[in-house]
């Protein structure tokens, strides 16, 4: 019975997936880190690998041997992707700002000019009350 336990042992092994195109062209792209028996430890790793910003994806992956078919299994347990997402800059958000600003000061400046009589009607017309 113990060696049926020892043989239902889970084992976890993080993947991950470098960032650099040498790297890629190489056929290195992938590094994989030593296999661990604590499932927590090996997310917690992972997802420190992704933070550093030196890969794209981390994987960690989960293998143990089923009796029934006698035969090892490996699957994906969690994957992490790094997201391409770039956080707007301050200037950026005051270029905007002030874009829309000098746009919305045109279409009132136009806007409000089409609308008001010409000089001559309004001259008349103060003339004629008096």
């Amino acid at each position: 019975m113990a060696d049926a336990q020892e043989e239902t042992q889970v084992e976890y092994r993080i993947i991950a997936h470098l960032n650099t195109k040498a790297a890629q062209e190489a056929g290195k792209d992938k590094e994989e880190s030593e296999l661990t028996k604590n499932m927590n430890k090996a997310i917690s790793d992972a997802e420190a690998m992704l933070e550093t910003g030196k890969y794209t994806k981390v994987e960690v992956m989960q293998k143990y041997f089923e009796p029934k078919t006698s035969r090892n299994i490996e699957m994906v347990l969690k994957s992490f992707e790094a997201s391409d997402k770039k956080p707007i800059s301050t200037t950026t958000i005051l270029a905007i700002g002030i874009i829309c600003a000098f746009i919305a000061f045109g279409a009132s400046y136009f806007i409000g000019k089409s609308m008001a009589p010409p000089a001559e009607e309004v001259s008349e017309e103060i003339a004629e009350e008096e």
